[in-house]
C-alpha cells in the first residue's frame, strides 16, 4: 500500500533528514512544502526506562513548532489522488479543505484526534473515522464516560468513532453498537493499522484487533517508527498472540 505525506518542513538539516527518511520507505513527499528561514518541527521525547505497567515507557514530549501548514500550501491534486486521507488536527483550516476534496472523490477521511484546537468541530463533521486519544473525548465533550462521549462525537457526523485506551486496548462505536478490543501483553519501551483495516474491508472488530497489534508491536522499541511492523510481521504476531484484558 503506497502513501503520500502532506506537510511542511524548514530549510534545515532536520527537514532534509525527515524527507530522506520518508522517501527511503517509499513515501511520496511531493506534497511537502519547504519553508525558507524556518526551523523544522522537532520533538525531544523523554521515555521512562523503569516502572511497572503503563509507567514503563511513558513519555514526556518537548516540542519545537515553527513551521505551519496553510490552506494554500496543500496540493489539491495530491489529496484527490488518494484512496484515503489521514489527518492529525494540527492545521485545522488546511485539513478542512483537504477533507472536503477527499470526500468529493469518495475517499474516507480519518482523524487522529488528540487536541481540541479552535475549529476542530468543523473537521470532525467532515470525518468518517475518528480515532481519539484517551483524554480527547472528555476534553472535547465534557463527558468523562467513554461510551457517552463517543456517542456525542458520533452524532457530529463520523461513521465510526473510537478511543485508544493504552494497555486496555480500544473502544469504538458505529452508531449501533460498541466494540471493545483488549490490548496485547508486550514489553513496552515506547508507546500506531486502523486505516489499513478499513481499506482492506475488514470488519470493525478485526480492524480494532489489527490496529491494537500494530500499536503493541510499535511499543517494543524506542521511537515512533523504529518498531513499526511489516504486514507479514503483524499477521505472525496475531497468530502467535491473544489479546489480554487489563484491569
Amino acid at each position: 500500500m503506497r502513501a503520500a505525506y502532506i506537510g511542511a518542513v524548514g530549510d534545515d538539516e532536520a527537514g532534509a533528514f525527515s524527507l530522506a527518511s520518508l522517501e527511503s520507505e517509499g513515501v511520496n513527499v511531493e506534497g511537502v512544502v519547504t519553508q525558507n528561514g524556518r526551523a523544522s518541527q522537532f520533538a525531544l521525547i523523554i521515555v521512562q526506562r523503569e516502572g511497572d505497567g503503563e509507567e514503563k515507557g511513558s513519555r514526556t514530549i518537548l516540542w519545537r513548532r515553527e513551521v505551519s501548514l496553510a490552506r494554500e500550501d496543500v496540493r489539491e491534486e495530491v489529496v484527490r489522488a488518494g484512496r484515503a486521507l489521514h489527518l492529525d488536527g494540527h492545521h485545522v483550516e488546511a485539513e478542512i479543505a483537504a477533507a472536503r476534496w477527499a470526500r468529493e472523490e469518495g475517499a474516507p477521511v480519518f482523524l487522529d484526534a488528540e487536541r481540541a484546537p479552535e475549529g476542530i468541530e468543523g473537521l470532525i463533521g467532515l470525518t468518517d473515522y475518528l480515532i481519539a486519544a484517551e483524554d480527547f473525548p472528555a476534553l472535547f465533550t465534557g463527558v468523562s464516560d467513554h461510551r457517552e462521549s463517543l456517542s456525542l462525537l458520533h452524532a457530529m457526523g463520523p461513521r465510526v468513532v473510537g478511543v485508544t485506551l493504552g494497555a486496555r486496548g480500544a473502544l469504538a462505536y458505529d452508531g449501533t453498537r460498541y466494540y471493545e478490543s483488549p490490548g496485547f501483553h508486550v514489553d513496552v519501551l515506547d508507546t500506531t493499522g486502523f486505516l489499513y483495516g478499513v481499506l482492506r474491508k475488514m470488519g470493525l472488530e478485526d480492524t480494532l484487533r489489527f490496529a491494537n497489534a500494530v500499536a503493541a508491536m510499535n511499543c517494543t522499541a524506542l521511537g515512533g517508527r523504529a518498531a513499526l511492523p511489516r504486514l507479514s510481521e503483524v499477521e505472525a504476531f496475531l497468530q502467535a498472540n491473544s489479546p489480554r484484558e487489563c484491569p
